[in-house]
């Protein structure tokens, strides 16, 4: 993020702490709600120097597509299955 962030508790200036990756879950499960893979997640960090607020941040563009957990073929969150491989996405 190039702006600069207050902290909603304070209003200080927060300050980057630094890109973390964070587990979402099991590493060999995909995530259909969210639609990306379970497992290290990139994530920018700000904290508040003040009240020692954090804010997390996704460093990765979040995209409306979802991935097959089949054939990987990228398809539209509206779809119900795969165009592929015609695997039917539960919700």
């Amino acid at each position: 993020m190039s702006k600069s962030l207050r902290c909603p508790h304070c209003g200080t200036e927060m300050l980057f702490v630094g890109k973390k990756d964070f587990q979402l879950g099991d590493m060999r499960t995909f995530d259909m709600v969210r639609g990306f893979p379970d497992g290290p997640f990139p994530m920018e960090v700000y904290g508040c120097p003040s009240c020692r607020k954090l804010e997390f941040f996704s460093a990765e563009p979040i995209c409306d597509d979802l991935e097959c957990p089949v054939c990987h073929a990228k398809y539209p969150r509206t779809a119900e299955r795969c165009p592929k491989c015609f695997t039917k996405w539960e919700k």
